[in-house]
């Protein structure tokens, strides 16, 4: 039994009879390992973690089973802990509790508090005479976290991630530690996640895991990439939240996104010499090993099939020869294979042949022999081979140019033999050209592959059928049935400065640099910054398009350093760099810099007015000046670039890329002369004005702006977008919080959380680009209510704009091409799936709704899916027929506007 004593000191005593009557209740004091002086009941009664008031979990509550004495309760070496450093000692008006903060997180089950002997009294000055250890931390939250996660695919190899959210504040150590992640991708497949990176984000609650560098033991390069839309699984072990309380340890359902564009091919080369093509790919993709090739027939291989350019096979064309008579000596035939190689034998009884000619000779009467000599002369001199002799006097001959164009004929017939024209055509899945294992091989970026032939492909005139290839994320590339094989080019890119410019533009954030390359470039890495340079400009930020070929355009909205000096030389560089390469589309690496000086051109209009007038009644001592362009603010804000009478302003403030506010030691008045010098006048583009200028000042601008938009639909998913244009400058702050504008879309409230606003000085516009989620459909009635936005004279908006209505895209889809349909064996070997592409993004309720799909023939759709925003995988209940098509009609894009009817289409085999 513990005696408490009453003690002496007021007001103390009532704390002493509540703790009487809270033992008297029953309760138990926890005083094991404890140790105190034979008078005092001094004892630790629990030492809880208290994540109510600190979610970190570095804030500890010390229950005494008595009151202490707060000199010695708040010093922190009065208190022991088994880990990390106690900050602060803060005793609670209780008397018995002690609050400690501790230096970092402090986990129930795995530290132990205490005291130190001699540190903390009780009122009567009695402490622990030798240490208390062991104390235990206890949870006040006792919570199971809970997580949900995705994956993240990203173009190209090692850089996909996966993303786990938590529901609670979690052991960081534990979290980061690979040995407690089981990854599953796709379900039921173990995912190594050897050389993994995790790193937690304790405010977001997050933890990604970059996958990283190639997986050891792992064969190929492709084994730590996710596929897009595979079923994911994740299950964690020890991983606890800062309370010490695992989570559940049960398996977690995601799905891998991301990536879902498919790649294209660049382009297919050949030297001509060589028994190989380059095959170039628009990103990296899964390399394909030798033997999964297509060979013919029934394959579901990827293929590289060499064809002529008529897309026959690049296989023998046959043709016959009969004699039906003597020939006259120096009589010639001449045998062409299409390809302008030519062979002419001269029939010879006492020779004599000229030129040449190849002799070939007459055996009077005898056509059969005649027939046999010609066929060994023609087996002989290498332009036609003999492949049979049927009976003479016939004979069969094959043109050995297989990759000629196929169905040539026979040419310079001697009146006396009959030459049939050359036939032909066999079926694709016989007399395929051979592929050989010889230079088979994907690029060691995997952006590229080399084919090895049996025979030398011929540029310009063979072409390739592509078909089966995937990136490193699992999109799957629209086959290509005939790929014109282009002659090779080993030069790396360089710029075609005739063709390249950097053009200042009036007003700010919209200046652009075009690059032109001197010859056909790779999209892969073309539009990243890193790989351009115009010092001093800064193309961080920039946005980079690329036309499909060999020009892109940087506009420099979001650059650093963003304004192209008018007249100025820059020295506009492609830089090479190891990270993100720069390839030409036949994929030769820039291998060093390549830099031409270029002068700016576009804007040189100097700045020759300006409107000034005084500030608004709030700021007496003030004056506004609007200039016609945005401005240097190097110039514009410097304090002796501006005067009236020769006295400066106390201060320059830029309310919007063109005005600036100016505070005077006095109030300016109506018609005094502002005096601005050149380099205040001096726009973004570097054009000074042409002298020192004065404006006379006018009354305040009391007019209220007033508002017109437009809200526009932009084809394809997101990119939508409203436009809200001011008769004047507003205030930028007022104008670009997008808490004052309220948008409704059909008398629906768009919600405009993620969206983004930009401001340009030059119209007086504001645009709000909707959040990615947010699809307009054109023609709905939109109303937009603005609310606090003023003029940069503080006059408020006081009419809104009218009701509109969206515009913009109004076309329906279509499917992307004529050949956007394939079957697909690379997922489906029985020939039953069929993948096709739309030119837009398209409804995914409709799209998915079997029964909008029909079919020529007598299969039936099981099943649609959509791939990604474009493609649909349409299943059948069989194979659908060599000439039957697949079918649809009025399908919607996301602006809601209809495909116009049936569309049909031959998916390719």
């Amino acid at each position: 039994m513990i005696n408490l004593q009453t003690p002496i000191k007021q007001p103390m005593a009532t704390l002493y009879k509540s703790t009487a009557l809270l033992l008297a209740a029953g309760a138990s004091l926890l005083v094991a390992s404890c140790s105190s002086s034979s008078d005092s009941n001094l004892a630790f009664l629990s030492v809880t973690q208290n994540r109510t008031l600190d979610t970190t979990g570095q804030t500890v509550d010390v229950a005494m089973a008595i009151p202490v004495s707060p000199a010695t309760a708040n010093l922190t070496a009065s208190w022991t802990a088994s880990a990390g450093n106690i900050l602060s000692a803060t005793l609670q008006p209780d008397a018995r509790t002690v609050r400690l903060v501790m230096d970092t997180p402090t986990i129930p089950g795995d530290v132990t508090f205490g005291a130190a002997a001699g540190g903390v009294e009780d009122l009567a000055g009695n402490s622990f005479s030798a240490p208390v250890v062991g104390q235990v931390l206890v949870a006040d939250i006792l919570t199971v976290p809970t997580a949900s996660f995705s994956g993240v695919t990203v173009e190209g190899p090692d850089n996909d991630q996966v993303v786990v959210v938590f529901s609670d504040s979690m052991i960081q150590s534990e979290v980061e530690t690979l040995g407690n992640w089981t990854f599953e991708a796709p379900v039921g497949t173990p995912f190594d996640l050897t050389n993994a990176v995790i790193s937690y984000d304790s405010v977001t609650l997050t933890a990604t895991v970059s996958l990283g560098s190639t997986i050891p033991g792992i064969a190929g390069s492709d084994a730590n990439n996710l596929q897009t839309s595979d079923a994911l699984q994740l299950t964690f072990g020890g991983v606890r939240n800062l309370s010490g309380v695992s989570e559940a340890g049960v398996a977690i359902a995601g799905t891998a996104g991301g990536d879902n564009t498919a790649p294209s091919f660049d382009s297919v080369w050949a030297d001509g010499v060589s028994d190989e093509v380059e095959v170039r790919f628009s990103e990296p993709v899964k390399s394909v090993l030798f033997a999964e090739l297509y060979s013919g027939g029934i394959d579901p291989g990827a293929r590289f099939q060499l064809t002529d350019a008529d897309a026959t096979p690049a296989v023998a064309a046959t043709g016959t020869i009969t004699m039906t008579g003597d020939p006259v000596d120096g009589e010639t035939i001449t045998i062409d294979d299409g390809a302008g190689n030519t062979d002419t034998y001269e029939w010879e009884s006492g020779g004599g042949v000229t030129g040449g000619n190849i002799a070939v000779t007459i055996m009077a009467g005898d056509n059969n022999a005649m027939a046999t000599a010609l066929q060994a002369a023609i087996a002989g001199s290498g332009t036609a081979a003999v492949t049979a002799v049927n009976a003479p006097p016939a004979v069969t001959l094959t043109n050995d140019v297989a990759s000629a164009t196929g169905n040539v004929a026979i040419t310079g017939a001697p009146t006396n033999v009959t030459i049939a024209g050359m036939t032909g055509g066999v079926t694709i899945a016989s007399g395929l050209a051979t592929l050989e294992t010889t230079n088979f091989a994907f690029s060691a970026d995997q952006t590229g592959v080399t084919v090895d032939y049996d025979i030398v492909p011929v540029p310009g005139s063979d072409t390739l059928e592509i078909y089966g290839i995937q990136d490193l994320a699992g999109n799957q590339a629209m086959p290509v049935q005939i790929a014109a094989i282009a002659t090779a080019d080993v030069n790396p890119p360089a710029i075609d400065a005739g063709n390249s410019s950097l053009v200042a533009v009036s007003g700010e954030n919209n200046d652009v640099i075009t690059v032109r390359f001197d010859r056909d470039m790779s999209p892969f890495n073309i539009s990243n910054p890193a790989n351009y340079s115009a010092a001093p400009l800064d193309l961080t930020g920039s946005s980079i398009t690329f036309n499909g070929t060999n020009e892109i355009a940087i506009d420099m909205n979001g650059a650093t350093i963003p304004d192209v000096q008018f007249g100025t030389g820059y020295s506009l560089t492609i830089v090479q760099n190891a990270s993100t390469p720069l390839y030409t589309a036949q994929g030769v690496v820039l291998g060093s810099d390549d830099a031409q000086v270029i002068a700016a051109i576009g804007d040189n209009v100097v700045i020759n007015t300006a409107s000034a007038y005084v500030g608004p009644g709030g700021a007496p001592n003030t004056c506004i000046i609007v200039f016609p362009e945005a401005t240097n603010t190097a110039g514009s804000t410097v304090l002796t670039n501006y005067n009236i009478s020769g006295t400066n302003p106390t201060a320059v403030v830029q309310l919007t890329p063109r005005s600036y506010e100016l505070t005077f030691p006095t109030q300016p008045a109506i018609a005094d002369s502002l005096v601005v010098e050149i380099a205040a006048s001096t726009d973004l583009g570097g054009n000074p004005a042409a002298g020192q200028a004065n404006y006379a000042l006018t009354a305040v601008d009391a007019t209220a702006p007033t508002a017109t938009f437009t809200s526009n639909s932009v084809a394809g998913s997101g990119g939508d977008n409203f436009t809200v244009t001011f008769d004047e400058s507003v205030d930028q702050t007022t104008a670009l919080n997008l808490s004052n504008y309220a948008f409704t879309v059909g008398g629906s409230s768009v919600s405009l959380t993620g969206a983004s606003s930009s401001y340009d000085s030059t119209t007086f516009s504001v645009t709000v680009a909707l959040p990615e989620i947010t699809d307009l459909s054109f023609g709905d009635t939109t109303n937009l209510v603005i609310s606090n936005v003023t003029d940069i004279s503080g006059v408020a908006l006081a009419v809104q704009p009218v009701d509109g209505t969206v515009i913009g895209d109004n076309a329906g889809p279509n499917f992307a091409a004529a050949d956007s349909a394939f079957v697909n064996y690379i997922v489906d070997a029985t020939g039953a799936t069929n993948d096709i592409t739309f030119d837009e993004a398209v409804d995914v309720t409709f799209a998915e709704t079997a029964g909008n799909w029909t079919t020529s023939d007598a299969t039936n759709v099981v099943s649609a899916t959509m791939v990604n925003p474009t493609t649909v995988r349409v299943v059948l209940d069989g194979q659908i027929g060599a000439a039957a098509t697949l079918g649809v009609t009025d399908v919607p894009d996301l602006a809601g506007n209809s495909g116009g009817g049936a569309i049909t289409v031959d998916p390719a085999e």
